[in-house]
């Protein structure tokens, strides 16, 4: 009896994880990196313009390593997006601080594509840099190479200091 009930959950069990690894929907994402300096107050933000074709899955700022003592390290924005429906929307990001009334001083503009199967494409279509004053000191440097797009696999890859890293997860249970 004990034998057959361990056999019986162990079935289970198998036909479980089968089933989810077989239901489980694969979720594409791209990731958008910039670099910043937070120490200066400049920040960047975005928008998605229309909602609904991606959202973002995650933002984060990472200071680049500095040696002892030294302060006003720029550092990395890291912005992730997944793809929500077919169509294309565009994200606009903006590097500025935000209780100035002033426009901000670099603005980076992609199309996220989705298409049919869910695969997320960007492509960088403006990088415009405006010195707005002299105390423009943020760390704006970006990479203006051309348009980087999504491969959608497993691996992801970055487009140098404003980088496009793109793959797929699967959310295997």
């Amino acid at each position: 009896m004990k034998k057959r009930l361990l056999i019986l959950v162990v079935s289970v069990c198998f036909l479980a994880l089968l089933v989810g690894c077989f239901s489980s929907s694969a979720t594409k994402t791209a990731t958008v990196e910039l670099a910043g300096n937070a120490t200066t107050g400049y920040s960047w933000a975005y928008t998605i313009d229309p909602e609904g074709i991606v959202q973002d899955v995650s933002d984060d700022y990472n200071q680049d390593s500095a040696p002892g003592g030294m302060t006003g390290v720029g550092g990395t924005y890291t912005f992730t997006f997944e793809s929500v429906s077919q169509g294309e929307a565009t994200i606009t990001f903006t590097y500025q601080r935000v209780w100035e009334d002033v426009p901000p001083i670099e603005t980076v503009v992609y199309k996220a594509t989705v298409d049919a199967n869910g695969n997320l494409t960007l492509e960088k279509t403006q990088d415009t840099t405006t010195d707005n004053s002299a105390d423009a000191s943020a760390d704006n440097s970006t990479d203006n190479s051309a348009d980087t797009s999504a491969n959608n696999s497993a691996d992801t890859s970055a487009d140098n200091s404003t980088g496009i890293s793109v793959g797929s997860s699967s959310n295997n249970s």
